[in-house]
Parts: C-alpha cells; sequence; structure tokens
C-alpha cells in the first residue's frame, strides 16, 4: 500500500511539473535572500519586477541566483530574438562583456598559486621580449598593475572589437600578440599610481598566462576553468570556433530607441578577447561564481588562494587601494560585495555575490548600456541603494568642500587618437552644495555625497541614477595640492582635474568654434551663389572676378572640411562599437587635402585684393569666414583629426 501511496505521488509530482510555467525554478527550501525575500517568494518579486522594467531598455533577459552553492531562482524574461519571436530560456546564450574578465584574473590566480607567476615581479617576465620592447611604456609594471588596472596606459577603443551577425561571422584572424599591438596605447602616468580601467591592461594579463602556461589563453580556459567548472555552453574565442554549437541558441543584441522599440545591433567580437569575449548561458556564469565561493573550489588547489584573491589588491607600497584582484566592490550596506559587470554594443550582464553570505546572482539583458534592470535587482535582492545609511563626520572640523568643486576626467583618458574629445564627454562635475556637501554629476546621474574625512566624501542619496551606477561610485576620495583638488578617486577609478589645454574655457572654446563655423560656412556659399546669380541676371560686371572666384572656393573648401568631419563624425555614430582603423584614414586623408587647398585658395584670394574694386562688405565676408576656416582647423589638430594611423 505504501509502495502504491508513493508511486501515485510520484506521477501527481510529475504531473504537475509537467505545467510549471519554463521560465522559473525555484528551491523552496525556506532561505532568504540578504534583503530579507524567502526564497519561496523569489519568483513572484522578480516577476513582478520584471514585468515592470522589461520591455524599456531590453527585450529579454535571464536571472538566475544561487546560495550556498546551489541555484535557487532560474527566471527567464521576454525575447532572445524579436525578428523571429525566439523567447529566452535556459539556452539562451548571452554576451558577457567585460564580466568574462573574471576569466583571465583566475587564471593569473591559479598560476600565482602554482609559484609561476609574482604578482610584483616586472611585466618583462612574462611577456614575450619582442613583443615587450615594442609596448609604449617608459616605466616598468607588474601584474598587480594590471589587476588593478594601474599600469598607466591610456584607452584607444580603436581596433578593439568588430560586429558580426549570424549571415556574416567575419572576424579578422589576428594572434593576441597581433590584436594588442594593433592598439597598443601609450602609457601616461606612473605604474601604482592611480586607476584606469583599462581593456588593454587585461589583455596583457591574457598573454602572460599564455606565455607562461605554453598554451593559448582559450585552451588553458578550457581546460582549467570552464570545463572544471562545467561551463559547456560557452565560447572564449570571437569567432566561436572552440565551441560554435552555442550559437544556434545565442540571443540578438539591441538598443532601445524609444517607446518600447529596439534595433537590431548584431553581435560583439572583442579582439582582444581576455578582456571580456565570452559567451555563454547564465546557468554557466552562475555555476562559476558559485564555485568563486565554494568551501572546495575546483578553481585552485586550496582555499587560500580563493581568500587571497577575494581580498583588496593594495599597490606593492600600500599607498593605493586597488580592486579585488580584478574583482569591482559595490555597495552593500556595509557588506562585502563583489563582482563584474559587462557591456557590449547589444547586451548588458552583471555577476554580483556576497561571499561571506555565500549568496550572489548573475543576469545578462539583450539590451544596451542597461543599468535600471541590473541596479534594481541589487537593491532587490541584496540591498536597496535608496535606503543607504546617513554618513556622519568622523572629524570635529572638516575643510571647506568649496576646494574640490570642478570638473574631472578620467585619469586613463585617450591621447592619442580623435577619440579623445569622448572622455571630456564623460567627465565628472562636482558642485558646492554647502561646506561639508556636495552635488556629483556623470553621465545623467546625480548623487549627494557628504564629507566625513577631511577630502573624502560618501554617498547620501541618489538623485538620478540612468548612468552611473552609484553603488561602485559610492565614495570619493579627492587629493588635494597647494589648496587645489588635483585628483578625485571614486568608486577605485581615478579622475584629474582638466590638464592645460583642456579647461572648460578652451574646451566650451572649441565648440563654439565648431558651432560658429559650421552656421557660417553653411550659409556663407548660399550667399555668394545667390549674389552671383542676381549679379548675372542684372547683367552687373563682377568687379574683381579673381577675388570672387577665390573666395567661393575657399568658402566650399571649407564647407568640405567639415562635411568631410561631420559624415566620419555620423559613421563613427551609426556603428561606434566597430571602429577600425581601416574606416578612419580615409577623413583624415581629405583633411589635410582640403586644409591645404583652404591655404592655396585664400592666399590666392588675398593677392587678388592687389587688383582692387572690392567692396569692403565683401573684404569682411571673406576674412570672417577664412578665420573661422582656419580656426576650425586650429581645433581638428587639437583634437588629433589630422592623425593618420
Amino acid at each position: 500500500m505504501i509502495k502504491k501511496i508513493t508511486i501515485l505521488a510520484l506521477a501527481v509530482t510529475l504531473l504537475l511539473g509537467s505545467f510549471m510555467p519554463v521560465f522559473a525554478n525555484v528551491n523552496t527550501e525556506e532561505e532568504s535572500t540578504p534583503t530579507g525575500i524567502p526564497v519561496s517568494g523569489l519568483q513572484e518579486e522578480i516577476d513582478a519586477f520584471m514585468e515592470e522594467h522589461l520591455g524599456t531598455t531590453a527585450p529579454g533577459a535571464a536571472i538566475v541566483v544561487f546560495h550556498n552553492g546551489e541555484i535557487i531562482f532560474s527566471g527567464f524574461y521576454g525575447y532572445a530574438d524579436l525578428e523571429n519571436g525566439r523567447r529566452v530560456d535556459e539556452s539562451t546564450v548571452f554576451e558577457f562583456g567585460s564580466t568574462g574578465k573574471l576569466l583571465t584574473y583566475v587564471s593569473v590566480m591559479q598560476l600565482v598559486e602554482q609559484g609561476l607567476l609574482d604578482l610584483d615581479a616586472p611585466m618583462s617576465n612574462y611577456l614575450p621580449a619582442d613583443f615587450y620592447s615594442q609596448l609604449r611604456h617608459t616605466e616598468p609594471f607588474t601584474m598587480r598593475d594590471l589587476l588593478n588596472h594601474s599600469a598607466g596606459f591610456s584607452q584607444n577603443m580603436l581596433n578593439n572589437f568588430v560586429l558580426t551577425s549570424p549571415d556574416d561571422l567575419t572576424v579578422p584572424e589576428l594572434t593576441l600578440e597581433e590584436a594588442l599591438l594593433s592598439i597598443n596605447p601609450r602609457q601616461i602616468f606612473s605604474p601604482g599610481t592611480g586607476s584606469a580601467y583599462s581593456n588593454f591592461g587585461i589583455g596583457l594579463a591574457g598573454l602572460a598566462v599564455e606565455y607562461v602556461s605554453g598554451q593559448p589563453l582559450y585552451q588553458y580556459q578550457w581546460e582549467y576553468i570552464l570545463n572544471p567548472v562545467g561551463m559547456t555552453n560557452s565560447a572564449l574565442l570571437p569567432d566561436w570556433r572552440d565551441n560554435s554549437q552555442i550559437l544556434a541558441n545565442k540571443a540578438q543584441g539591441y538598443v532601445p530607441i524609444g517607446n518600447h522599440d529596439f534595433t537590431n545591433v548584431g553581435w560583439f567580437n572583442g579582439l582582444i578577447y581576455p578582456a571580456g569575449n565570452i559567451n555563454g548561458t547564465m546557468e554557466d556564469l552562475a555555476l562559476f561564481a558559485m564555485e568563486l565561493m565554494a568551501d572546495d573550489t575546483v578553481l585552485f588547489e586550496s582555499n587560500p588562494t580563493l581568500d587571497l584573491m577575494l581580498s583588496p589588491s593594495y599597490s606593492e607600497n600600500g599607498n593605493m587601494i586597488g580592486t579585488y584582484h580584478g574583482f569591482i566592490r559595490s555597495y552593500a550596506g556595509g557588506r562585502l560585495a563583489l563582482g563584474h559587470g559587462g557591456n557590449t554594443a547589444g547586451f548588458t550582464t552583471d555577476l554580483v555575490m556576497m561571499p561571506e553570505e555565500n549568496f550572489g546572482f548573475v543576469v545578462s539583458v539583450n539590451g544596451s548600456q542597461e543599468q535600471l534592470i541590473i541596479d534594481g535587482l541589487f537593491d532587490l535582492l541584496m540591498d536597496d541603494l535608496s535606503q543607504v545609511a546617513q554618513p556622519v563626520p568622523r572629524y570635529d572640523r572638516l575643510p571647506s568642500a568649496e576646494v574640490v568643486v570642478g570638473s574631472y576626467v578620467t585619469l586613463g583618458r585617450t591621447v592619442d587618437n580623435f577619440l579623445e574629445f569622448v572622455d571630456y564627454l564623460n567627465m565628472i562635475s562636482v558642485e558646492f552644495v554647502d561646506e561639508n556637501t556636495i552635488l556629483v554629476s556623470k553621465t545623467g546621474g546625480e548623487a549627494i555625497f557628504t564629507q566625513v574625512e577631511p577630502y573624502v566624501f560618501e554617498l547620501t542619496e541618489v538623485i538620478s541614477a540612468t548612468q552611473p551606477s552609484w553603488r561602485i561610485m559610492n565614495r570619493i576620495e579627492f587629493r588635494v595640492e597647494d589648496g587645489a583638488a588635483t585628483h578625485a578617486l571614486v568608486g577605485g577609478w581615478d579622475f584629474t582635474a582638466l590638464p592645460s589645454g583642456r579647461t572648460l574655457p578652451i574646451l566650451f572654446g572649441s565648440l563654439g568654434v565648431v558651432i560658429a563655423s559650421v552656421l557660417f560656412l553653411l550659409i556663407t556659399p548660399i550667399v555668394l551663389v545667390v549674389k552671383a546669380i542676381r549679379k548675372k541676371k542684372r547683367d552687373e560686371m563682377v568687379s574683381n572676378k579673381d577675388f570672387a572666384r577665390w573666395q567661393l572656393a575657399t568658402t566650399l573648401a571649407g564647407l568640405a572640411i567639415i562635411l568631410n568631419n561631420v559624415i566620419g563624425a555620423v559613421r563613427f555614430l551609426a556603428n561606434q562599437w566597430e571602429m577600425l582603423v581601416s574606416g578612419i584614414n580615409e577623413h583624415f586623408i581629405l583633411n589635410y587635402i582640403f586644409a591645404i587647398a583652404i591655404l592655396i585658395f585664400s592666399l590666392l584670394a588675398l593677392l587678388s585684393l592687389k587688383k582692387g574694386n572690392v567692396k569692403l562688405k565683401s573684404k569682411l565676408t571673406f576674412g570672417v569666414s577664412t578665420v573661422l576656416i582656419l580656426l576650425f582647423i586650429v581645433v581638428l589638430i587639437n583634437w588629433n583629426f589630422f592623425v593618420l594611423y
């Protein structure tokens, strides 16, 4: 009888199970999240959250929550492929973006554990000599510097990646060395003195793993990370040849274009793949995350190595707080939360874990630069940032906050190519509120900070949080020298006061020149042509034909150089995730041609003035337009629009 009842109960369980929603898998043990949500309530809470947010910034998402080494919730929402009506499920493959850097960090620490790498030895020990000699650096740097993003290299977004589609998977066939040297930015600050996010630096760390281990990085990671962890639904290489079968389940990447609509932007392929080119399912990523908190992890021979990895990686002299050996710390109500986010052209991913609670979650959405869902899930599951504790000053007397007011740009800014201006569009602005309070704004986000120590401010209130994520940027430390703030350490990343030549008057002056030149030179050719036509209809003689001819030629050449750069900018904005040098040089070559033509035409116009018979109004028009054209060229030179690659 008991046996029959058992069989009947099993049958009923299987029958009911067949009607469970495909989008969720819940472990019903009464555990709870750090925010107090019982496991049995996760589906209701997360479903309600996703119903409110999904479809505005991304069409689809996958979420996996884990605790004590077990997956306690898996949720799959929306569409992986809008064009074909394919929904997100447990097999859907997403782009991890920079979250994949964690695999490179683990690879490094595995070799550190084996004694094959020393975090504080010069990287010349671990990179091929002929390759190392070609790097544009003046000071030695270490693996610790690379993990802390403090090796001193500037940014260079050119030649980093390409976009493909299911119909065209063509990716440049480059070795990791070739990909790195095609970028090869210049070292612009002393290693260990600051931190500036660097894909190039993590690429160097990956190359060091190749050189030390004696095998390609992707083979090393399959052997020592993916296979041991069980990440069978993932791929590492830009062309997916290490696991091409996952392509059948890969989601499409989208950019929101308003009113719950999206445009397909294709698939991202990072040529420096150690910096974040992995594709995979969220359950694969969750398996990896759980091993980072396991009591007997398969990633290392002993847990002390894991403990070391999840500790602060200070600079060798102890003066600079770095990352947690590559992991980034987030605000979690005073508790330790570590992880790493990732963005590609059409995907946003995050891995967050709280080692002390052995709790975490992974999430990926097929929407570009999506932060609302990511931050909202953190609030829901780990800690509500809106309930941040009010910081309390720890000193009786503190210096005036007015000292730190100003604009700051990333320490590792682009310096050698035309994309330098992008960093100045993403400056941090600090405004004075009162003696101990500042308003900080950056790319659409604003927050209030309170001074708790001399020139150290902590997050008080989030005003808007479209970008950036304030849970990472929750503390700002200013460096003040001779009564002026020179640096701002924001959430672990260094910003500096604007350098000479890039002060606000110069920035706004450059913008003013561009606007004035564009408006004036769009109108002037029309005016000159209309004027010539009217004179012809009236049978009026042009008093100085040579001057009129060269004036028009100068103006048209000025208009041409403006249009050339406008077209280049439109091409960039239309495909900003795929900027190969081959598509840029043609515009800069034309800049040289048009600039030379402008100089020749304007000189001929000046010489023709000797013939006289030119009205003052025409002279003034020519003078103003020529000056604006020349100032426009100066701005282009100043912002590297004449640099050939």
